[in-house]
């Protein structure tokens, strides 16, 4: 009886530690008005418009969410994926400082795809 009891607990703490973890992922990522995705789609849109001075707000924005969230990702997932998400977010940054709009929409849509792959449930190999 001990032995199972103990597996229970042990299961409960997993699935308590691990439903925290997405809860804060979402609270980081996703709960803010506008979230971390919109933030990058709005850095493509203003870059495209001319509007480089928003643009690099933006990338400001995006850098600062994503600086928040470095601790859960690394816990969660401390891959390929995270190293080339901070490299491609320097390069967004540097492209809009640089009034580089190829650059950035390439960026922006990597950023995008790596960042799909990073929060979901089960991510894939880049």
């Amino acid at each position: 009886m001990k032995q199972k009891s103990l597996t229970v607990v042990l299961s409960v703490i997993l699935l308590l530690l691990l439903g925290g973890l997405f809860i804060w992922q979402y609270q980081l990522f996703h709960a803010g008005n506008p979230d971390f995705q919109d933030r990058l789609h709005s850095v493509e849109s203003y870059a495209i418009q001319g509007k480089w001075s928003q643009a690099q707000q933006e990338v400001e924005s995006v850098l600062r969410i994503w600086k928040k969230g470095h601790t859960l990702i690394a816990i969660k997932y401390a891959d390929t994926s995270f190293t080339l998400m901070n490299v491609t977010l320097d390069v967004l940054k540097a492209a809009t400082e640089e009034k580089d709009l190829r650059t950035v929409r390439y960026s922006t849509k990597e950023a995008l795809v790596l960042f799909d792959n990073i929060t979901s449930l089960s991510p894939k190999s880049p």
